[in-house]
């Protein structure tokens, strides 16, 4: 940010001592330089358009400087606004005074001004900061925003069932494909009844924790589950512990493992037609040893 850019206003109820400073300002360059000669008047000026810094004398008529400041902290327009007191005073108890109602420093009259030009300028780059660091808090906060949103929808919206439970089977959150798969209406329903009704062999369950405790993960853990209607359904899923929760996904393998058992049994009943013929009659392409070994 340029000089030219910033806005600085000068209160004090002396015309020589604000012409003074904002003389030495425009001359470093400072050009954006607003005067007021009350601190009432500087109160309503930057309340209606706030300034990047203020140079505030300490004793004014009516309202003093840190009454002022006072006033403009608590004012969320103004309130980050660093504030500079000038004084001919040094009493240290008013300088903590001024530090507690919020200023940032103090300058003693009389002045210097490449004192003055040097706290402005140490003020202005900290305020440079703090805006650019809110700039990349802001930024970054609705990256993460825009990430979750993202990734919750597609969890939400996700072909497979996606779940998190605590280590006593209370689920804390379930995706519709989740609910969906188990026959329930919705994911609410199915987080009320937890997740200790839908294992069909309890023992599966204690595997699991088991491999869970040691490894801290399972992976393609097959298990037989029940619905909400007692249908019974074979589940593939994997899952991850984290502290005291479970998160997991499933995947309904039902057909699949119905297709395996039907090819089991066809592999069953023609290796048992191959046993019954002779050995010599085979040929060498129905050989049942290679003919098992293809198989299996």
């Amino acid at each position: 940010m340029k000089n030219r850019d910033l806005s600085i206003i000068i209160v004090d109820d002396l015309q020589f001592s604000r012409i003074v400073v904002k003389t030495a300002l425009k001359k470093a360059g400072y050009d954006g330089v607003r005067l007021a000669d009350s601190a009432t008047q500087a109160l309503g000026m930057l309340l209606e358009q706030p300034a990047d810094v203020v140079l505030a004398d300490w004793m004014m008529p009516e309202m003093d400087g840190f009454e002022l400041c006072r006033r403009l902290k608590q004012d969320e327009r103004a309130r980050d606004i660093p504030i500079l007191f000038i004084s001919a005073l040094q009493n240290v108890q008013d300088r903590v005074r001024g530090f507690e109602v919020g200023g940032v420093d103090f300058i003693s009259k009389p002045f210097q001004e490449e004192e003055v030009l040097a706290r402005v300028r140490t003020h202005m780059e900290l305020r440079n900061m703090q805006l650019n660091l809110e700039k990349m808090v802001a930024k970054r906060t609705a990256e993460l925003a825009e990430s979750e949103a993202r990734y919750r929808s597609l969890v939400e919206n996700a072909l497979i069932g996606v779940f998190n439970s605590t280590l006593d089977g209370r689920f804390t959150f379930v995706n519709d494909a989740m609910a969906k798969m188990f026959d329930f209406g919705s994911p609410e329903l199915m987080i009320d009844q937890g997740s200790l009704k839908r294992w069909r062999d309890p023992g599966d369950r204690a595997i699991m924790l088991a491999e869970l405790q040691k490894h801290g993960r399972v992976t393609n853990f097959e298990a037989e589950t029940l619905t909400h209607t007692d249908r019974k359904i074979d589940v593939l899923f994997s899952a991850k512990q984290i502290g005291n929760d479970i998160f997991g996904m499933v995947m309904d393998i039902t057909r699949r493992k119905r297709i395996e058992k039907e090819l089991q049994k066809s592999y069953d009943l023609l290796k048992h037609l191959l046993s019954s013929i002779p050995v010599t009659e085979r040929g060498q392409i129905f050989e049942f040893d290679k003919f098992d070994t293809i198989c299996l």
